[in-house]
Protein backbone atom coordinates (compact mmCIF):
# COMPACT_ATOMS: atom_id res chain seq x y z
CA UNK A 1 0.00 0.00 0.00
CA UNK A 2 1.24 3.78 -0.50
CA UNK A 3 2.53 5.06 2.45
CA UNK A 4 0.21 7.76 3.63
CA UNK A 5 1.48 11.26 3.90
CA UNK A 6 1.04 12.19 7.10
CA UNK A 7 -0.90 16.28 6.61
CA UNK A 8 0.28 18.06 10.05
CA UNK A 9 -0.76 21.32 9.44
CA UNK A 10 -4.21 20.52 9.70
CA UNK A 11 -5.90 22.89 12.00
CA UNK A 12 -9.03 22.77 13.66
CA UNK A 13 -9.14 26.48 14.65
CA UNK A 14 -8.82 27.17 10.82
CA UNK A 15 -11.66 27.30 8.37
CA UNK A 16 -13.18 24.23 6.66
CA UNK A 17 -11.88 25.63 3.54
CA UNK A 18 -8.23 26.26 4.66
CA UNK A 19 -7.63 22.74 5.88
CA UNK A 20 -9.27 21.18 2.78
CA UNK A 21 -6.77 23.24 1.06
CA UNK A 22 -3.72 21.55 2.71
CA UNK A 23 -5.19 18.34 2.72
CA UNK A 24 -5.91 18.29 -1.47
CA UNK A 25 -2.47 20.05 -1.81
CA UNK A 26 -0.53 17.81 0.12
CA UNK A 27 -2.78 14.87 -1.58
CA UNK A 28 -1.65 16.30 -4.64
CA UNK A 29 1.91 16.38 -4.23
CA UNK A 30 1.72 13.03 -3.08
CA UNK A 31 0.42 11.72 -6.80
CA UNK A 32 3.04 14.27 -8.29
CA UNK A 33 5.98 12.20 -6.07
CA UNK A 34 5.11 9.50 -8.40
CA UNK A 35 5.70 10.89 -11.90
CA UNK A 36 8.78 8.98 -12.13
CA UNK A 37 6.79 5.56 -11.87
CA UNK A 38 4.72 6.68 -15.18
CA UNK A 39 7.01 6.31 -17.62
CA UNK A 40 7.79 3.07 -17.84
CA UNK A 41 4.85 -0.26 -18.08
CA UNK A 42 7.38 -2.20 -16.07
CA UNK A 43 7.24 -0.76 -12.82
CA UNK A 44 3.67 -2.11 -12.34
CA UNK A 45 3.57 -1.99 -8.88
CA UNK A 46 4.69 1.52 -8.25
CA UNK A 47 1.86 2.47 -10.60
CA UNK A 48 -0.50 0.66 -8.50
CA UNK A 49 0.95 2.95 -5.35
CA UNK A 50 0.32 6.06 -7.96
CA UNK A 51 -3.65 4.42 -8.17
CA UNK A 52 -3.44 4.67 -4.58
CA UNK A 53 -2.02 8.20 -4.20
CA UNK A 54 -4.64 9.22 -7.25
CA UNK A 55 -8.01 7.64 -5.11
CA UNK A 56 -6.21 9.69 -1.87
CA UNK A 57 -6.52 12.87 -4.30
CA UNK A 58 -9.69 11.87 -5.61
CA UNK A 59 -11.57 10.94 -2.54
CA UNK A 60 -10.42 13.87 -0.75
CA UNK A 61 -11.69 16.39 -3.55
CA UNK A 62 -15.14 14.62 -3.65
CA UNK A 63 -15.05 15.10 0.02
CA UNK A 64 -14.32 19.05 0.43
CA UNK A 65 -15.94 19.58 -3.43
CA UNK A 66 -18.87 21.56 -2.04
CA UNK A 67 -16.39 24.36 -0.10
CA UNK A 68 -15.58 24.87 -4.12
CA UNK A 69 -18.14 26.12 -5.15
CA UNK A 70 -17.46 23.73 -8.28
CA UNK A 71 -14.22 24.27 -9.06
CA UNK A 72 -13.02 21.33 -8.60
CA UNK A 73 -15.40 19.55 -10.64
CA UNK A 74 -12.75 19.14 -14.09
CA UNK A 75 -10.20 18.26 -12.19
CA UNK A 76 -12.06 15.46 -10.15
CA UNK A 77 -12.79 14.17 -13.72
CA UNK A 78 -9.34 13.60 -14.93
CA UNK A 79 -7.91 12.13 -11.75
CA UNK A 80 -10.75 9.33 -11.78
CA UNK A 81 -10.01 8.65 -15.75
CA UNK A 82 -6.10 8.47 -14.13
CA UNK A 83 -7.38 6.33 -11.19
CA UNK A 84 -9.54 4.10 -13.55
CA UNK A 85 -6.75 3.57 -16.02
CA UNK A 86 -4.14 2.50 -13.34
CA UNK A 87 -6.88 0.13 -12.32
CA UNK A 88 -7.57 -1.46 -15.41
CA UNK A 89 -3.47 -2.05 -15.69
CA UNK A 90 -3.61 -3.50 -11.98
CA UNK A 91 -6.27 -5.16 -12.78
CA UNK A 92 -5.18 -6.61 -16.34
CA UNK A 93 -1.64 -7.70 -14.50
CA UNK A 94 -3.42 -9.65 -11.60
CA UNK A 95 -5.25 -11.81 -14.22
CA UNK A 96 -2.06 -12.37 -16.05
CA UNK A 97 -0.35 -14.12 -13.41
CA UNK A 98 -3.11 -15.78 -12.46
CA UNK A 99 -3.98 -17.10 -15.80
CA UNK A 100 -0.05 -18.24 -16.02
CA UNK A 101 -0.35 -20.24 -13.14
CA UNK A 102 -2.70 -22.56 -15.23
CA UNK A 103 -0.23 -23.04 -18.09
CA UNK A 104 1.94 -25.86 -17.79
CA UNK A 105 5.49 -25.07 -17.33
CA UNK A 106 6.22 -26.30 -21.23
CA UNK A 107 3.95 -24.00 -23.02
CA UNK A 108 5.60 -22.10 -25.18
CA UNK A 109 5.02 -18.55 -25.70
CA UNK A 110 4.48 -18.39 -29.32
CA UNK A 111 1.58 -15.95 -30.51
CA UNK A 112 -1.62 -18.42 -30.59
CA UNK A 113 -1.84 -18.13 -34.60
CA UNK A 114 1.55 -20.00 -34.70
CA UNK A 115 0.95 -22.71 -32.33
CA UNK A 116 -0.38 -25.97 -34.37
CA UNK A 117 -2.28 -28.23 -32.09
CA UNK A 118 -0.42 -31.67 -31.98
CA UNK A 119 -1.96 -34.20 -34.53
CA UNK A 120 -4.73 -35.71 -33.65
CA UNK A 121 -4.18 -39.42 -33.96
CA UNK A 122 -1.08 -39.23 -31.38
CA UNK A 123 -3.58 -37.65 -28.77
CA UNK A 124 -6.18 -38.92 -26.63
CA UNK A 125 -9.73 -36.93 -25.60
CA UNK A 126 -8.18 -35.49 -22.66
CA UNK A 127 -4.83 -34.48 -24.42
CA UNK A 128 -6.95 -32.47 -27.09
CA UNK A 129 -8.78 -30.93 -24.07
CA UNK A 130 -5.90 -29.91 -21.94
CA UNK A 131 -3.98 -28.72 -25.64
CA UNK A 132 -8.02 -26.71 -25.76
CA UNK A 133 -7.77 -25.13 -22.57
CA UNK A 134 -4.43 -24.07 -22.88
CA UNK A 135 -5.12 -22.16 -26.36
CA UNK A 136 -8.37 -20.63 -24.19
CA UNK A 137 -5.51 -19.03 -21.73
CA UNK A 138 -3.23 -18.37 -23.79
CA UNK A 139 -6.19 -16.11 -25.84
CA UNK A 140 -7.19 -14.30 -22.49
CA UNK A 141 -3.31 -13.78 -21.98
CA UNK A 142 -3.51 -11.99 -25.18
CA UNK A 143 -6.52 -10.41 -24.33
CA UNK A 144 -5.66 -8.89 -21.08
CA UNK A 145 -2.27 -7.47 -22.31
CA UNK A 146 -3.45 -5.92 -25.21
CA UNK A 147 -5.64 -4.45 -22.79
CA UNK A 148 -3.38 -3.29 -20.21
CA UNK A 149 -0.58 -2.09 -23.02
CA UNK A 150 -3.86 -0.48 -24.51
CA UNK A 151 -4.91 1.51 -20.86
CA UNK A 152 -1.32 2.04 -20.10
CA UNK A 153 -0.81 4.57 -23.37
CA UNK A 154 -3.89 5.90 -22.48
CA UNK A 155 -2.80 6.64 -18.79
CA UNK A 156 0.22 8.03 -20.38
CA UNK A 157 -1.06 10.51 -22.83
CA UNK A 158 -3.63 11.47 -20.26
CA UNK A 159 -0.87 11.85 -17.40
CA UNK A 160 1.65 13.69 -19.82
CA UNK A 161 -1.23 16.02 -21.20
CA UNK A 162 -2.40 17.02 -17.35
CA UNK A 163 1.42 17.75 -16.60
CA UNK A 164 2.05 20.00 -19.91
CA UNK A 165 -1.38 21.66 -19.10
CA UNK A 166 -0.67 22.58 -15.93
CA UNK A 167 -3.32 20.81 -14.15
CA UNK A 168 -1.18 21.27 -10.52
CA UNK A 169 -1.05 24.64 -11.53
CA UNK A 170 -4.64 25.09 -11.99
CA UNK A 171 -5.70 22.95 -9.09
CA UNK A 172 -3.56 24.94 -6.93
CA UNK A 173 -5.01 28.19 -8.32
CA UNK A 174 -8.46 26.91 -7.39
CA UNK A 175 -8.09 26.24 -4.05
CA UNK A 176 -6.51 29.43 -3.38
CA UNK A 177 -9.11 31.21 -5.34
CA UNK A 178 -11.47 29.64 -3.19
CA UNK A 179 -9.43 30.20 -0.03
CA UNK A 180 -9.12 34.16 -1.14
CA UNK A 181 -13.05 34.22 -1.85
CA UNK A 182 -13.71 33.00 1.49
CA UNK A 183 -11.57 35.70 3.35
CA UNK A 184 -13.34 38.47 1.41
CA UNK A 185 -16.74 37.05 2.82
CA UNK A 186 -15.12 37.33 6.18
CA UNK A 187 -14.42 41.00 5.92
CA UNK A 188 -17.10 41.83 4.58
CA UNK A 189 -20.08 40.91 7.03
Amino acid sequence: MAKRWRIKTVEPQKSIVANARTIISARLQHLYSCDEWAQSLQNINELHQMRICAKRLRYSMELFEFCFNRRLKKHIKLVKRIQQLLGIIHDCEVMIAFLRNWLPPSTNSKAISERVPPARAKQSAQERKGWQLEQAILELLDNRSATKAAAYSEFLALWNRMKKGGFKESLLKDLAEALRDESGRGKAS
